[in-house]
C-alpha cells in the first residue's frame, strides 16, 4: 500500500494546527508499481478531513469523506473456449475483473475531547 498526506495548517492563537487533511492511498504489486485502475487488485481511497476551529483554539468539530474504488478478479459462469473436467462434463470460466465504488461521508458536531458529542451519521 502506497499512501500520501497533504496537511493544511493555520495559525490560531500562535500555534500551527491542522485544518485540513488529504490523504491518497493505492494498492501496490510486488514491484512497488501502483496497481492500475481497470486491474485485478487495485484499491484507491482518497480521505478530506477539515477540523474546525473556536476562538479559545479548541477543536469544535470535524468532517471529512472517504471515496473508494476497488476490482477484483471473479470467475463467473459464461462459457468460453478450454475449461476443465466438472462431474464428467467440460465446464468453462472466464475470468473478469470486477469494480465497486464506495462513498462515506461523516460529521462530528459539539464539543470533541469532552466526552460529549452531537454525532451525525
Amino acid at each position: 500500500m502506497r499512501s500520501e498526506t497533504d496537511n493544511r495548517y493555520a495559525v490560531i492563537l500562535g500555534q500551527a494546527q491542522v485544518v485540513r487533511s488529504e490523504t491518497k492511498s493505492d494498492a501496490v504489486d510486488e514491484d512497488g508499481n501502483v496497481i492500475g485502475a481497470t486491474d485485478h487488485g487495485h484499491n484507491h481511497s482518497e480521505t478530506v478531513v477539515n477540523y474546525v476551529f473556536n476562538e479559545k483554539g479548541q477543536l469544535t468539530s470535524a468532517t471529512g469523506r472517504t471515496v473508494g474504488t476497488s476490482n477484483q478478479r471473479v470467475a463467473t459462469s459464461t462459457r468460453v473456449v478450454d475449461g476443465y473436467e466438472e462431474d464428467g462434463e467440460t465446464v468453462k470460466y472466464k475470468w473478469v475483473v470486477t469494480g465497486t465504488r464506495t462513498k462515506t461521508e461523516w460529521k462530528r458536531l459539539g464539543r470533541c475531547g469532552d466526552g460529549e458529542s452531537d454525532d451525525e451519521v
